[in-house]
């Protein structure tokens, strides 16, 4: 609804309050609601939409609020629901944990959204109505505030329209009193019986770290808005105790869409074994990039298209280099470029581009980055094959593993949980072998992805000796994959094969992995890059490297996944608090609520015997994070 005005203007009751209710909640932008007529009526709204829509005779009626504001029972349920705002939400997915958590990561993922935090309600089913009188956010003079908030800032012109509708200046200073002993910032300090998952990953002083990852309300809600006007990266998770989830959960009635983001054109080889040049790729790079001085989209869109298109031509003209015996060897950025537009002149299609100032200038600039990177790889070190040492692990299979790599995104399963799976392999191999090799990074190939939803059922179960209860249905989504790993090692010490098998662990992010029979003896430790690839007996899929973008706004960055090539991907943890020691932790290690890292990847066609570097990720860790970079 675009103002408020039209909104009044609703004929029909239940829809206007419908609409009302929707303007207020998390699965909508915030309402702006400064100006003097709209504000009036907009607290009035927030006091009555605390009963049930059905309860409701008019959402703007001042009796109606005046009657709750004198009530004392209900002004304490309200404030006791202030005490239970979240940032974070630890009951999504499972409702069963306990708690909550007013944190706030040093430096947020999307520096350039207008506000940063956000909060819901998440305690009581039977209070996540009255929640919204005292929480639910709206804009009010360029800030997200909730009446509560407002209170606490003392907020004079809020404060006199609730006067105005019935609340004594006793109660109305009673509230503002209860409200500042709430603390901004709060933590869960014992774990013990909480339904809260822990991961371990390597630490400081050669020690663990154990992280709880949870959900930003901020993120949840604002990818819930992007989705709901982008369909073909949506997809609808159900929840069937909503309420009990919290207020965003409730809002939708239980059907929170999430973004959606799958690997895709995996039905081509991974790599590339020769050097010829394909005019006809080329042809569609120019084409393409031709029409997009006609396409209708915005400048942000078009520049990602353009740099996307850039790099296939560079790819593309790099073979047209090798393959050519006059430019092999040449390193002349202009003699190329004039070899290059002479062999376009002589094709029947693409003689069009040739000698055009605009492309020229195009030929020019990617021959200026090919010749950079091959003086680059020339003079780097890591170039060198014969210095490194590999482990493979050929076309492992994985069966119902979890597509949910973070509470907001569905698709590839968690990178990071993928490096856990790396480093189980590492300890099982020093373990069985007594010895202390160490993995410093991964390259990833995927050849076959499958998503499915496969909500399982659960067992009623006696509760107090005398209730029998039915759990509610958390809904799953999970993934069948195929992917090859190849592992660097930071020994040349041999391992058989034997060794190798014992240690590759059965689960990969809840799925269960398993080799083929055929696969096995590929299962090896192997002394080069390029003997890897050929080892890998499945040629169809893509490489997943590191890809660097800058984050700005959480829409910008989602609309990147339009294209192609790009998958989205959790790379990591950002501590949303100083590690420290609490009750019912694993292991006694030190603690940490941590937000997942949201990040870019590119799936790539690697070309054989050329610099496999950039098809690497390694893990590394600060005092405010752990993460997977290239």
């Amino acid at each position: 609804m675009d103002t408020f005005e039209k909104l009044i203007a609703i004929p029909d009751l239940n829809e206007r309050h419908r609409v009302v209710k929707r303007i207020f909640s998390l699965s909508t932008a915030p309402f702006d609601i400064s100006s003097k007529s709209v504000y009036e009526l907009a607290i009035i709204a927030l006091i009555n939409l605390t009963e049930p829509l059905e309860s409701i005779d008019d959402v703007f009626c001042t009796k109606s609020a005046k009657c709750k504001l004198v009530d004392d029972e209900f002004i304490k349920r309200c404030i006791n629901t202030y005490r239970y705002r979240h940032s974070h939400n630890v009951k999504f997915p499972d409702y069963r944990a306990r708690g909550a958590l007013r944190l706030k990561a040093n430096i947020p993922q999307f520096p350039k959204e207008c506000f940063q935090s956000s909060f819901g309600y998440s305690k009581n089913a039977a209070d996540i109505n009255y929640s919204i009188f005292l929480c639910a956010e709206f804009i009010y003079k360029d800030e997200l505030l909730c009446i509560g908030s407002a209170l606490i800032s003392n907020y004079i012109e809020i404060e006199k329209v609730l006067i105005n509708i019935g609340l004594t200046v006793k109660s109305l200073e009673l509230i503002k009193e209860q409200l500042k002993y709430i603390p901004k910032e709060q933590t869960i300090k014992n774990l013990t019986g909480n339904y809260l998952p822990q991961v371990r990953f390597p630490f400081f002083n050669d020690d663990y770290l154990s992280i709880t990852p949870v959900i930003s309300n901020e993120i949840q809600s604002k990818i819930h808005q992007y989705c709901s006007k982008n369909f073909t990266s949506s997809f609808v998770y159900y929840l069937e105790r909503s309420v009990n989830v919290g207020s965003i959960a409730a809002s939708v009635g239980g059907k929170l869409k999430l973004f959606k983001s799958l690997p895709k054109g995996l039905n081509h080889y991974h790599t590339r074994y020769d050097d010829f040049w394909r005019k006809s790729e080329l042809l569609d790079i120019l084409t393409k990039y031709d029409a997009l001085n006609d396409a209708l989209i915005t400048s942000n869109e078009k520049s990602l298209v353009q740099n996307n298109y850039f790099k296939s031509l560079v790819n593309n003209i790099k073979h047209w280099k090798l393959s050519n015996t006059k430019s092999k060897k040449l390193s002349d950025v202009t003699q190329l470029t004039k070899l290059l537009n002479l062999d376009l002149s002589s094709h029947k299609k693409l003689s069009k581009f040739s000698y055009q100032p605009e492309y020229s200038k195009l030929f020019n600039r990617a021959f200026q980055h090919i010749i950079k990177k091959q003086d680059l790889e020339e003079h780097s070190p890591e170039s060198n094959d014969s210095a490194e040492y590999f482990i493979l692990i050929p076309n492992l299979r994985v069966n119902d593993a979890n597509a949910m790599s973070t509470g907001c995104t569905v698709g590839f399963p968690s990178l990071i949980g993928l490096w856990g799976f790396i480093h189980k392999f590492e300890r099982n191999i020093n373990d069985l072998n007594s010895s202390k090799i160490k993995f410093d990074s991964f390259a990833l190939c995927i050849h076959d992805f499958c998503l499915s939803k496969r909500t399982p059922s659960k067992e009623a179960y006696l509760k107090d000796k005398k209730n029998i209860i039915t759990p509610g249905l958390i809904d799953s989504i999970e993934c069948d994959l195929s992917v090859s790993l190849v592992l660097r090692v930071s020994s040349e010490e041999q391992l058989g094969s034997s060794i190798l098998q014992s240690a590759l662990p059965t689960h990969l992010c809840g799925g269960s992995t398993h080799l083929n029979l055929k696969d096995l003896p590929q299962l090896s430790h192997v002394k080069s890059f390029n003997e890897s690839i050929k080892l890998i007996n499945n040629k169809h899929g893509k490489w997943l490297i590191p890809q660097v973008h800058e984050k700005e706004t959480l829409n910008d960055f989602l609309d990147t996944f339009k294209l192609e090539p790009f998958c989205l991907v959790n790379s990591g943890y950002m501590f949303l608090e100083q590690p420290t020691f609490k009750e019912g932790v694993l292991g006694n290690l030190q603690h940490a609520f941590s937000e997942n890292i949201l990040n870019c990847a590119r799936l790539v066609k690697h070309t054989y015997s050329q610099n496999h570097t950039r098809l690497f990720w390694s893990y590394k860790f600060s005092d405010k994070s752990v993460f997977l970079s290239g």
